[in-house]
């Protein structure tokens, strides 16, 4: 599933393209897309607006428009934004595109019935409703809060960065790489972590997500000592050359290398 860096690309690439654009039409093609409204009712709301700004809580992304409310996008399992000045240009798999007047198109893309848009009248109260936590990379969410998020809880540190009401946008494979970053066992205790210790994991934690949205999620651009291009059993660990493992933390499947994680404490 999509997690935080894949948003913020997202993100960008939205704003790249669509911002301050004319909606000239909207085609509606998987209306089980879409939730508590109709394709034409959908439609009618965004015909002749514009998106005017847009933002990005954990594993979702919201466009405001200048009407006001926000379009809410979840990606799912298999989602992503696309956008072609060539209206006949498609993805494979569109099934929201929005044409602009100016002959561009951006298309939401999903290849399986997993993802979700829908209209949001307020975004922070739909956050609130939804009980997610403050965004992982968000500027309040410092070394102090997510110290204060994770005080006493007693459960593994990977389960507890996943944990969306804890914090927002954190998915498998990024627990893993955090993980894999600070040395830690994917079985780690939260309780058995220090203070210093709890703060250089949410140092790492903003080095590794900023580090994935730096490389556009290209994997031969990652560094060379991270595991998310090598995150295969049997695969050799980039940094002393053992051999990654597979487990499972609370019924989610792990990669981390015992020789530089250690064994299960």
């Amino acid at each position: 599933m999509p997690e935080l860096p894949h948003i913020e690309i997202y993100r960008q690439h939205l704003d790249a393209t669509s911002l301050k654009k004319t909606i000239e039409e909207v085609e509606v093609r998987d209306e089980d897309l879409l939730e508590g409204i109709s394709p034409a009712d959908f439609a009618d709301r965004l015909e002749g607006d514009r998106f005017v700004g847009s933002r990005r809580h954990g594993k979702y992304l919201f466009a405001r428009t200048g009407e006001g409310p926000w379009v809410l996008f979840h990606f799912g399992m298999s989602g992503f934004l696309s956008w072609f000045e060539d209206p006949e240009h498609e993805t494979d798999y569109p099934k929201v595109l929005w044409h602009f007047e100016d002959d561009g198109v951006l298309i939401f893309d999903c290849v399986r019935k997993l993802g979700e848009v829908r209209l949001v009248e307020d975004a922070d109260g739909w956050i609130d409703e939804k009980g997610l936590g403050p965004d992982a990379l968000s500027e309040g969410f410092d070394r102090t809060a997510f110290r204060e998020a994770l005080s006493g809880r007693r459960g593994y540190l990977k389960t507890a960065l996943m944990n969306q009401e804890i914090m927002a946008g954190i998915g498998n494979e990024f627990s893993d790489e955090i993980l894999f970053q600070r040395k830690l066992h994917p079985k780690t205790k939260v309780k058995s972590l220090a203070k210093k210790e709890l703060e250089a994991v949410h140092d790492t934690l903003t080095h590794v997500l900023e580090t994935a949205i730096d490389t556009r999620m290209k994997a031969d651009n990652f560094p060379s000592r991270f595991l998310f291009p090598r995150r295969d059993e049997g695969e050799e660990c980039p940094r002393c050359g053992g051999e990654i493992r597979r487990i499972e933390v609370s019924g989610r499947g792990s990669y981390f290398c015992p020789e530089c994680q250690g064994e299960e404490p």
